[in-house]
């Protein structure tokens, strides 16, 4: 990632990059700021890692769903993006 918005991309997802860059972790799930699972091997394991507040997840959302090219809103609440770097 090297453009302006990619760096704030990963700035916002400080929290789960350890698990985004983990090549053993298919899938990250965040179902709340403090809720939030990998998927390993096909078995969902809650971690301990957690964003600051609702207020930066999100922020996390919707920097993530504007990068792209998604809307989140009260119509569409869920957010399946994979980023350019194949994370997902």
């Amino acid at each position: 990632m090297s453009s302006v918005f990619e760096d704030s991309v990963e700035s916002f997802l400080a929290p789960v990059k350890k698990y985004l860059d983990d090549e053993s972790v298919s899938e990250v799930l965040v179902n709340g700021p403090k809720e939030i699972f990998v998927e390993r091997r096909g078995l969902l394991e809650r971690v301990d890692a957690e964003f600051h507040d609702e207020q930066s997840l999100q922020a996390c959302v919707r920097n993530i769903a504007q990068f792209v090219g998604r809307k989140i809103d009260d119509e569409n609440p869920r957010l399946d993006a994979r980023l350019p770097n194949g994370s997902r």
